[in-house]
């Protein structure tokens, strides 16, 4: 099973309203919480190869202020993962987190959108891979699925409570 939502929220701690942070933890934390709930007993138990993969952001370990949220809410996605793996594993049930930077999808028109709606061509976001990822570009979306896979097949079958950035060496910290 992979979870896979998300919503970005911009804000910082004094601008973000409590239904704000509602929102986001309900996107993020809580569908993480209530998709592997709701399919841990009839599908994944049933598995002979039993997997959770969580899509995380890599703001969880590199906190941007400016979505003061997400950053908060991706942290303790990271902990429910990890939490997960550690309670599942003697099931032999592998839980995973994938933590993706700057990958380009349609959720990058959304931030465009409230971060500078005036700038129509994304002229404003675009220069930002080139300032902050040594790779100097955008992921692209096969380039994450391609772990995701790699998480669900038999060769990953002794990886458990780990998280894989996929970010193109955003994210300085060790």
């Amino acid at each position: 099973m992979v979870n896979n939502a998300g919503a970005s929220r911009p804000g910082r701690f004094e601008t973000l309203t409590d239904e704000a942070w509602q929102g986001d933890m309900d996107v993020k934390l809580f569908s993480q919480i209530r998709c592997s709930r709701a399919t841990l007993p009839p599908h994944v138990r049933a598995s002979s190869a039993a997997r959770i993969v969580n899509i995380n952001a890599i703001d969880a370990r590199y906190p941007d202020p400016t979505f003061f949220a997400t950053t908060v809410n991706r942290a303790a996605c990271l902990n429910f993962s990890k939490a997960l793996a550690i309670e599942l594993g003697p099931e032999n049930i592998l839980v995973n987190s994938v933590d993706i930077g700057f990958v380009l999808t349609p959720q990058w028109e959304n931030i465009r959108k409230r971060r500078s709606p005036e700038d129509l061509r994304g002229r404003v976001l675009h220069p930002m891979p080139s300032e902050e990822v040594s790779l100097g570009r955008f992921g692209g979306a096969d380039e994450v699925s391609g772990i995701v896979a790699f998480l669900a097949s038999d060769r990953a079958s002794y990886l458990t409570g780990t998280s894989i950035d996929v970010a193109g060496a955003l994210g300085k910290y060790v």
